[in-house]
Parts: structure tokens; C-alpha cells; sequence
């Protein structure tokens, strides 16, 4: 049996090249996917069939903050460039690049007061086999 430990305050998210970590974090942070499948199946018409792996070094990141933090500037100042990336959580690391393809909504609600930025991504190095949580013992 295996013991996992997740905190949820241990989630990091630098950006930029003095690696400026994001502060002003809503409750859902961020979430990372590959862009695009890693891997699919091909059949051929007499019953053959070949599995394709596709090595995958682009993703998209959906970066949750509250809009009147120092994150929002922060990627707002971004937007135009490519910046580093350096992204932890417990056991899991991503250092690369990035891209901000989406910087949100503006908006003048009472009921609304996160905001959404979404980044495209390049892999470079980190420990994205792990999952998201410290292993106890």
C-alpha cells in the first residue's frame, strides 16, 4: 500500500526570466494537458494493427487567479512574449517555455472574481511521470 501526501499550498508557479512565482492563486490553480494525443491505434482492414506513441513536448496550462492579485498583472505583462516556466507541485516539476495564448475575461461582477489565463507550453525538463502528491513511506 502506498501513502500519498498532497498540500495543496506547496503548488508553485514561476514565470518570467527572474522566475516570479504567482501569487493570488483562486481554489482550482492550474491544471496542465498535453496539446494534442499521445499515442493512438491503427487497424487495418484484414485484422491488422499497429500502435502509434507519439512523444509529446507541448502543452496548455489553465492558470486560475483571483483578478485583483499580483498574478493578473503579472501575465497580463507577459502577453506577447515567451517567458520560462518553472511549475511544482509536491513530487511533480515542469521547466520550459511559454506563451500566453489566452488572458481571460475582464469582468465588472459581483459573483465573478477569478480570472482564467490559459498558457501554451514547451516541455524542456522537470518530473511530469509523477503524480500530484508526495509519496509517504
Amino acid at each position: 500500500m502506498s501513502i500519498t501526501n498532497v498540500q495543496l499550498n506547496a503548488a508553485k508557479f514561476l514565470v518570467g526570466a527572474n522566475k516570479i512565482r504567482l501569487k493570488g492563486a483562486a481554489e482550482d490553480f492550474f491544471t496542465i494537458t498535453t496539446m494534442g494525443d499521445t499515442g493512438a491505434v491503427v487497424q487495418g482492414m484484414q485484422g491488422d494493427v499497429m500502435l502509434v506513441s507519439n512523444v509529446v513536448a507541448a502543452y496548455t496550462a489553465s492558470v486560475t487567479v483571483i483578478q485583483g492579485s499580483a498574478a493578473t498583472s503579472t501575465l497580463l505583462s507577459l502577453i506577447g512574449n515567451q517567458f520560462p516556466v518553472a511549475i511544482s507541485f509536491n513530487d511533480f516539476s515542469f521547466l520550459g517555455f511559454a506563451v500566453v495564448t489566452n488572458p481571460g475575461e475582464w469582468v465588472a461582477a459581483l459573483g465573478t472574481s477569478t480570472r482564467v489565463f490559459t498558457l501554451g507550453m514547451a516541455y524542456v525538463s522537470g518530473n511530469i511521470t509523477s503524480g500530484i502528491g508526495e509519496a509517504l513511506g
